[in-house]
């Protein structure tokens, strides 16, 4: 493919997994000879991962996220880029932008609870949303609950570096290991409640937790467990820190209440960690092929029970367990198979200009009034949520209410 223009905007630049991801597509798109640029609609001082796109040649600008700013930021650069890329849901103002001046565009999207809250209460997203011609997710789990409001959705796998330089002994007592943000969503409570339940059974078994405390959530789980000396808290860690922790577990447990992908599993997986994950998120393919490593998101006892069954194996079947997990990363989560993905999804909609389309006649009309149409606005909230409540979705649901907390 000729060198092309492109640029990928993001809503912040923080060390999380949307921009992360974001960061890998700009590399290779570069390393494919591209000239790429990169604009940061919220920028938070002393961003580490903002300094990683400078350190990759990557010219970064900060553009404030309002639709005149961000037409006047696109009138700036010429208006000549062959392709954007617009990562999460939060740069949908964008789109909007975007789709009026006939850029090509690839609206990226990674939420499926946000989405939905998004779709319920805020009309214009909502509206975009559902029209919009091409969008793309980093799974397909993620997909199936998008399409629920646009069939235009496509999938490129997220992935992680292989990093992996061989199997760790196993113990004698399993060490489970949670990795990642302690709020409800990820569903750490569950694997708190699920671990207690086992250590009535199983004395020795250990659980690390990995994770930033300052939340009021994560401190009450700290408080809950702080007499328990097999629940160990080893606080945020990165870097090379991240291989020590996979190497001090031996099965890695992904409980989140609703994921669209969830990289812990795939870095559990790649390091060769039995993963067990919930039904409800896009990466359980890393659980692929082991029983009853795939459990119901939200309860514990089901987590526990998949907990048990491991405990019960000798260690002869765990490696081998440990073998399929690894084997599932190199199938799915690999960064060769990405970059080949990315670079198909960029060569595919290179020059082709969003088509014309008119919003839904319903959502047209509420966004044109505003004092006359509140009526017609609530019945619109209570109708959607209805129809998210008939698929397991929404505020209604146990599991979703959880996540809410």
């Amino acid at each position: 493919m000729d060198s092309k223009r492109i640029l990928l905007i993001s809503h912040y630049l923080e060390a999380t997994g949307a921009p992360m991801s974001l960061l890998r597509h700009a590399k290779y798109l570069v390393e494919a000879g591209h000239n790429v640029e990169v604009w940061s609609l919220d920028c938070y001082p002393g961003s580490g991962l903002a300094s990683a796109f400078v350190a990759a040649s990557l010219n970064v600008r900060h553009v404030k996220n309002d639709e005149d700013h961000i037409a006047a930021a696109l009138h700036d650069a010429g208006v000549c880029y062959d392709l954007i890329v617009c990562n999460t849901i939060c740069t949908y103002k964008c789109i909007k932008v975007l789709q009026r001046m006939k850029i090509p565009t690839i609206w990226f999207v990674r939420e499926t609870v946000l989405a939905d809250k998004w779709a319920v209460h805020n009309i214009e997203f909502c509206n975009l949303f559902k029209r919009f011609y091409n969008i793309y997710c980093p799974a397909e789990y993620a997909a199936v609950q998008m399409r629920f409001y646009n069939r235009n959705i496509r999938v490129v796998r997220n992935a992680v570096p292989d990093e992996f330089s061989g199997y760790t002994p196993l113990s004698d007592n399993l060490r489970f290991g949670f990795i990642g943000s302690v709020y409800p969503l990820k569903g750490a409570d569950v694997l708190v409640e699920a671990f207690e339940i086992l250590r009535n059974r199983h004395a020795g078994i250990s659980l690390k937790i990995a994770g930033s405390t300052y939340t009021r959530f994560a401190k009450s789980l700290v408080c809950k467990t702080s007499t328990d000396a097999a629940v160990i808290w080893m606080g945020e860690i990165k870097g090379p820190d991240k291989k020590l922790f996979f190497d001090s577990i031996d099965i890695l447990c992904v409980p989140s209440l609703e994921e669209s992908f969830g990289l812990t599993a795939a870095e559990g997986a790649m390091y060769g960690k039995i993963v067990i994950t919930t039904d409800h998120i896009g990466a359980k393919c890393f659980s692929e092929g082991i029983k009853g490593a795939i459990v119901k998101a939200g309860s514990a006892r089901a987590l526990e029970k998949a907990m048990s069954r491991f405990i019960s194996l000798d260690k002869n079947e765990l490696r081998r367990l440990q073998e399929i997990s690894r084997a599932n990363y190199l199938k799915y989560g690999a960064m060769d198979q990405e970059r080949k993905a990315v670079l198909k999804m960029v060569s595919d909609n290179i020059g082709k200009c969003p088509p014309s389309q008119k919003g839904h006649i319903f959502d047209e009309i509420l966004l044109g009034r505003s004092l006359s149409s509140k009526i017609i606005r609530r019945l619109r909230r209570y109708y959607l949520n209805f129809a998210l409540m008939l698929i397991g979705r929404g505020d209604w649901n146990k599991r979703a209410a959880r996540c809410t907390t």
